[in-house]
């Protein structure tokens, strides 16, 4: 009865009494969303074809009984529409009874004619290009003979070429017999979706979602350039029969060792992959460079169930294939972890010391595009060649840098590993602590050369190590010597954190109870991928630039000293009984990569390997700072605050000549050799220095000419900044004890700043007075170098304002910024407008309380000379 309920719709909507599609919505029918759409679809192939009447019902017909709900026997169409207790279904319902059964799981795959499976479904020339022809071919496992199965919502599948990334797709969406496969974008349409039927023989038949149609191979012969078709569903053909084979890259066993490596051409092993530009961000492209030995060409490789995964050491990010594009040519750049199969990779050797890298996704391998193994030369995929271009070389290398570092917690950068209390006993425990900079704070991390670093305390020298090596939760503490518990595997983690590894248990460094707070101390354990187990590792200057006495290790009471107090360069360097005077205090000045100067407080000039000699027992001395290697010192970590000093020229030590401490003893460079006449005590001082500058003055425009400054109210600004700079200057020495060096004389105002540097200053004033074409124009205000200020600066002003604002008793105008020559240079620097000379209410002011204005600026100076970022 059910064909006839559908045969009297089908008469009603050829008789004209349902004409459109949308009156035929308007009676409930119980059919399935399914035989409405087809119904609908034939309707408008009807109306735009002209189909016949049998054409329309023999279409119905196709649909089949058992697509209508409950038309049981004997029942007219108004019994369905009137049914009692019928149980309505949803449309839900109804979809997942029509939905095809998904045969073929999600993956890459080759079809193989079952008339043949030595040939495959192919992609004609490798085209790219809409309407290229999908025929067979002999299988030569190229990218462009693999289909990936992509589901959709109504369980249909389209068939994507890995390599065009086409999908197969009825020539012009024709459901007659005989229509050519081509290849298409994907758009969605009826024509791009199959579903597939297992038969008996273990064959699969490929169905169009247009019924009744198969996908077929033309003239039922599998050789090159048969070409693919639809054709009627014929249950006998063997041309309409395949054979889906898995498509898979083999993982591979462990043949490198996890660790860190550079990643060379086998034709140049100075050509080394390299992440360019910004080298932390997602995207960030991958080359090839010269080997300049930077992070951004070091690479973790890292080996997860027969796949590596090779992250950046700069970023803690992954190569990856960009986009999951399976085409050849696609870029390689870096992106965090995703554990997608286009950031896993296969190694393959091709010669003893040479690997090829392989992208599972599709066997293509790494590649130096145009074959070049050139400096720039860009990375990505493409198919193997075995090519110099594709084979590649990779040297063990260090994950960090040998030198001295900080190390913070992931949880709070402020907060780093830190040695408790400062001691230097084996067994002290390593907590978290805010970062002060103490050498207890600070590690020196050593390469040991198999993958494995000691990472010791630069306050005693001495390791950090698991000794109890009973298991998670174990404390970390100062060890002696360097055995097994105290080696670490530094690991990259994301956002260029680090894991720090147990070599002997595999264990990691993790802040106990993950909680930021001073005193947490430091245990391992196992790896819970939380932020309590990531570091961020940052260089750290072994001393902190500033002003130090250098005492020997022989006997501390005596200090190195420039003979004579002299200011002269090639005055001689020796040692002498400690007692504060300023030739016998050092400026230590961090130089970068490891590398200090230091500067004699009393001269200004530099310690220096005399005549940059190489032999042993080469004299120190003073002389002009060139930036020469003989000039530069690396500060080595003995232990117990004791340090060497050791040339960059040659490594040679510092060393007390005579081998005991007494007046006049004379320092030498010599061969490392681990004596006490070798080692020095640090001690930081106060070297606070000022230089006081009366703005303007004689020669202040450098054409020799007075410069009076500003003139206002019968004042003149120069004399009013004299005044002013000797009472402070006075008030400095008198009542705090400061050294100045004061500059009323004048002279052109760009070579001020030098002068106070070549003086021994560490820090400048300049002290003027302001003017305006407005007569009400009033207030206080200071500045500092809009774009060359000492990093001290803001430091200094923020101190020096707030007692300019206190003496002056005047309208605060503000911490300003502006291009002023003499606060632009290496010294903190402040230059403060003490009042509007024209305006007559504020230079009565002045008078009136010029002393109290000098007392306050020079309280604000001598507080600044307590805060080590307001001296140089």
């Amino acid at each position: 009865m059910g064909s006839k309920l559908l045969k009297i719709l089908v008469a009603i909507m050829l008789s004209g009494v349902v004409s459109t599609q949308a009156h035929a919505a308007e009676i409930d029918l119980g059919l399935s969303a399914d035989v409405e759409s087809s119904i609908a679809d034939n309707l408008d192939k009807h109306n735009e074809r002209g189909s016949s009447d049998e054409e329309i019902l023999s279409a119905g017909s196709e649909i089949g009984d058992k697509d209508i709900l409950d038309a049981s026997s004997g029942m007219e169409v108004e019994e369905v529409l009137e049914e009692p207790g019928k149980v309505e279904r949803s449309t839900e319902d109804e979809l997942a009874d029509n939905r095809p059964e998904k045969v073929i799981p999600v993956d890459f795959y080759a079809l193989q004619s079952w008339m043949n499976t030595d040939y495959v479904v192919d992609t004609a020339f490798a085209s790219e290009e809409n309407g290229a022809e999908i025929l067979l071919w002999k299988n030569e496992n190229n990218p462009w003979q693999r289909f990936e199965i992509q589901y959709d919502n109504e369980g249909y599948f389209i068939l994507q070429n890995c390599e065009t990334g086409g999908v197969l797709d009825i020539e012009g969406a024709s459901d007659a017999p005989g229509t050519r496969i081509v290849q298409w974008e994907r758009n969605g349409g009826k024509n791009q979706k199959w579903r597939a039927v297992n038969n008996s023989d273990g064959s699969i038949s490929v169905l169009s979602a247009y019924d009744g149609l198969a996908l077929s191979v033309e003239g039922d012969k599998a050789e090159n350039g048969s070409p693919l078709v639809i054709c009627e569903v014929d249950a006998n053909s063997k041309a309409q029969r395949f054979r889906f084979e898995a498509f898979s890259v083999p993982a591979s066993e462990r043949i490198v060792a996890d660790g860190v490596y550079t990643v060379s051409s086998r034709a140049a092993r100075n050509i080394v992959l390299d992440v360019a530009g910004d080298h932390l961000s997602n995207g960030a492209n991958v080359l090839v460079r010269e080997n300049a030995g930077q992070p951004s060409q070091r690479f973790y490789f890292k080996w997860v169930d027969g796949y590596y995964e090779i992250a950046c050491l700069a970023s803690g990010k992954v190569l990856d294939i960009e986009a999951s594009s399976r085409k050849r040519g696609a870029n390689v750049d870096q992106w965090e972890r995703n554990g997608g199969m286009n950031q896993r990779w296969v190694l393959v050797r091709v010669e003893d010391d040479a690997f090829a890298l392989i992208s599972p996704m599709n066997g293509y391998c790494l590649d130096l595009a145009g074959g070049q193994v050139l400096d720039g030369i860009n990375a990505q995929m493409w198919p193997v060649n075995r090519g110099d271009n594709q084979a590649f070389a990779f040297e063990v290398a260090a994950s960090i840098d040998s030198g001295v570092y900080s190390i913070a917690s992931s949880l709070d950068r402020s907060k780093v590993l830190d040695i408790a209390w400062g001691l230097t006993d084996d067994g002290a425990q390593v907590d978290l602590w805010d970062n002060n900079c103490n050498p207890w704070q600070k590690f020196l991390v050593e390469y040991c050369n198999d993958g494995t670093y000691l990472i010791k305390s630069v306050n005693s020298a001495k390791p950090i190590g698991v000794k109890k090596m009973e298991g998670v939760g174990d404390p970390v503490t100062l060890l002696s010597g360097n055995a097994n518990e105290c080696h670490w595997v530094f690991v990259p983690s994301d956002n260029g954190e680090w894991n720090i590894v147990s070599a002997e248990t595999g264990l990691l460094l993790d802040v106990s109870w993950g909680s930021a707070v001073n005193g947490q101390d430091i245990c391992v354990w196992s790896n819970n991928g939380g932020p309590n187990q990531r570091f961020l590792i940052e260089s750290a200057n072994t001393i902190e630039d500033g002003y130090y006495t250098i005492s020997s290790s022989l006997n501390p009471t005596f200090a190195l000293d420039v003979e004579a107090a002299s200011k002269l360069s090639g005055a001689n360097l020796g040692l002498w009984g400690l007692n504060g005077v300023d030739w016998q205090k050092f400026r230590i000045t961090n130089k970068g990569n490891g590398y200090v100067s230091l500067t004699s407080f009393e001269s200004g000039k530099v310690l220096d390997v005399e005549g940059a000699s190489t032999l042993p027992e080469s004299n120190v001395l003073q002389w002009d700072f060139t930036g020469a290697d003989n000039q530069l010192w690396i500060i080595e970590p003995l232990g117990e605050n004791s340090y060497a000093f050791a040339s960059k020229q040659t490594g040679m030590r510092m060393e007390v000549q005579e081998g005991a401490a007494f007046n006049g003893a004379n320092i030498c460079v010599n061969t490392a050799r681990g004596s006490s006449a070798q080692g020095f005590s640090i001690n930081r001082i106060n070297a606070f220095k000022v230089y006081l500058d009366a703005g303007h003055g004689p020669d202040g425009d450098g054409r020799g000419s007075f410069d009076s400054g500003a003139l206002g109210n019968g004042y003149s600004e120069y004399y009013l900044t004299v005044e002013l700079v000797n009472m402070i200057d006075s008030i400095l020495k008198t009542k705090y004890g400061l050294k100045t060096f004061k500059n009323i004389d004048g002279g052109w105002y760009v070579y001020r700043h030098g002068e106070a540097v070549a003086e021994g200053c560490t820090t400048l004033v300049s002290i003027h007075f302001n003017s305006s074409n407005s007569v009400f124009a009033t207030g206080t205000e200071s500045y500092i170098h809009n774009y060359n200020a000492s990093p001290g600066s803001s430091a200094l002003q923020g101190i020096v304002h707030q007692y300019l604002v206190k003496g002056t008793g005047l309208f605060d105008r503000g911490k300003k910024k502006a291009e002023l020559a003499v606060c632009g240079g290496r010294l903190p620097a402040v230059l403060c407008e003490i009042a509007f000379i024209s305006n007559y209410s504020d230079i009565l002011n002045y008078q009136n309380r010029k002393w109290l204005i000098a007392e306050s600026i020079a309280e604000g100076i001598a507080e600044a000379s307590t805060n080590t970022a307001c001296a140089y």
